[in-house]
This record gives C-alpha cells, structure tokens and sequence, in this order.
C-alpha cells in the first residue's frame, strides 16, 4: 500500500514535525512507528477498560503512562495529552470518569485514522 508523504500529511490530533526530526526525515520508520501504534491500541484500550473496571488505578495509571509515550513519540499529541490527564488522576487515586471517557473516546478516534491513514 502506498502512503502518503508525512511531510505533506495533516492528520487531526498528531503533529508529525518533532517525529521526523527525531528520526531523520524517514518517512518508512514514521509508517512502521504508527503502524505498531495501530495494532497495539484495541488491546491497550482493552486492558484499560478491564484495568478501570477492576479498580487497578495503579495498574491503569502504569498503562496510561505507557501510552504517553509511545502516542508523544509517534506525534499522536491528542492521545498523548488524554493519557496524561488520565494517569493523573489515576496516581492520585481518583477514578475521574470524564478523563476515562475522554481518553476511551480519543483511543478510537486515534485507532479510526490511523487504519484510514495506514
């Protein structure tokens, strides 16, 4: 499948630019990057869910964390700034039910470019 140009990409939620400066304008590694970004989110969304559910908030507090920084070094801001204000919230040991929908929101609308991009 051909991609689009990431230079030439304006994709709602993401900002590409600090990307490819980290990695050399190398728009193949950015497409694998987001490509791993795309199959990991229905099972992180998943876990959190689960993880939510159980009343884990350490435990969803440390997947937040992780999702944080694998959407902020793909460029997917949005995502990344969910995750931030939901992990939080998480290590204060507050379920903050509008950070979680927020952020469940954001995950599918990540997931819903990405496989329309990709």
């Amino acid at each position: 499948m051909q991609h689009p140009a990431l230079a030439e990409l304006t994709l709602s939620g993401f900002d590409f630019v600090p990307v490819r400066e980290m990695v050399g304008d190398d728009d193949e590694l950015i497409i694998e990057l987001l490509l791993i970004l795309l199959e990991s989110l229905p099972t992180q969304l998943e876990q959190m869910i689960e993880l939510i559910e159980k009343r884990e908030l350490s435990g969803a507090a440390a997947l937040a964390h992780g999702i944080k920084g694998v959407a902020g070094n793909v460029g997917a801001i949005t995502l990344a700034n969910s995750a931030i204000a939901l992990e939080a919230s998480l290590k204060k040991g507050m379920l903050d039910h509008a950070a979680t929908a927020h952020f469940q929101q954001i995950m599918q609308q990540t997931h819903t470019q990405l496989t329309a991009l990709l």
